[in-house]
């Protein structure tokens, strides 16, 4: 069995087309045919079936995609940890980011990097939190700057920062005119979030359904972008990180809520059971750094728990 043959093995099963994972390989199909060929021959069973032009797993299949991962995986972190005993630190860290914090942290971050550590490259990945948390997983990125927690047993989330959520406003908005909110100020306005793939939409909601007031669920926004257009033009209301009440235009007007005001922790999260090269490590502690400076947070990097979605603070 060679690692070639698995990386094709994996390139086919996620293409799900011997041609376009020829093309992804940077070889001849034929040739990766023919390496497929020999490894089902080695292993004694059929991995793909291909009908009408269509290719899927095997039961087989399906039980080599988890072992191949793995391998792979494995001697990725050897050659890491074996680059590592250069004395200079330098290399690729690839990080993950969700999208209502990667637009305010990542320029920062990746500019910062560049001036303290110029033979390190950042390779960003901006997702929705569910698929950094599978990325992370399967060690597609180093480590990922997430706003919520689930219980994964490689996982390792560790509080960073925590911060403020804000109700964004229209200034021609009548709660606009108020110079504080409670919760009750919220409950006769429509509120819209971001569509359920966010984890700012669950932390919204869950904060809301707590005060008994009610998220609209048909206007479903992929941008927070969007979502603040269709507050400052004065449509509906919303609750928004405090990073984007800083870039957003001078028609929108955000308020605090007096009591129980509500905030969402920033966690770094990385897959504890797989190696971390030394470049990691510092863009990871340079991440913490940036994010307590943008959010002015103490936090002190303790483990995060696993409900960690969203803080109500007390009055």
């Amino acid at each position: 069995m060679e690692l070639h043959q698995l990386r094709y093995f994996l390139a086919i099963a996620e293409e799900k087309s011997f041609s376009r994972a020829a093309e992804r390989a940077h070889v001849a199909q034929p040739s990766l045919s023919q390496q497929i060929q020999k490894l089902e021959a080695e292993l004694g069973v059929r991995l793909f079936d291909r009908l009408n032009r269509r290719v899927t797993l095997t039961q087989a299949g399906h039980a080599l995609v988890p072992f191949a991962e793995r391998i792979l995986n494995e001697i990725r972190d050897a050659r890491r940890c074996l680059g590592d005993q250069d004395e200079e630190q330098g290399g690729a860290v690839r990080l993950g980011m969700i999208p209502t914090i990667a637009p305010y942290v990542a320029p920062r971050l990746m500019t910062v990097a560049a001036e303290r550590h110029p033979r390190i490259s950042i390779e960003l990945k901006e997702a929705v939190t569910d698929d950094l948390f599978d990325a992370t997983e399967r060690g597609e990125v180093d480590f990922s700057v997430i706003s919520t927690c689930r219980k994964v047993q490689t996982l390792h989330a560790e509080e960073v920062a925590s911060e403020p959520l804000f109700v964004a406003l229209g200034e021609s908005h009548p709660l606009a005119k108020k110079p504080a909110l409670e919760w009750a100020d919220l409950k006769p306005v429509r509120i819209v979030t971001l569509q359920e793939s966010h984890c700012l939409s669950r932390q919204v909601e869950k904060v809301c359904r707590a005060h008994n007031i009610k998220v609209d669920a048909d206007m479903p926004l992929l941008q927070l972008s969007t979502l603040l257009a269709l507050v400052c033009s004065g449509l509906a209301v919303s609750l928004v990180p405090e990073m984007a009440t800083k870039t957003s235009g001078a028609s929108c007007i955000f308020k605090r809520i007096r009591r129980s005001p509500p905030a969402r922790e920033i966690n770094l999260l990385r897959n504890s059971s797989r190696y971390q090269s030394r470049a990691a490590a510092l863009i990871m502690q340079l991440a913490a750094e940036i994010l307590r400076s943008i959010t002015g947070s103490k936090s002190s990097g303790r483990p995060s728990t696993a409900t960690c979605e969203l803080i109500l603070a007390d009055a």
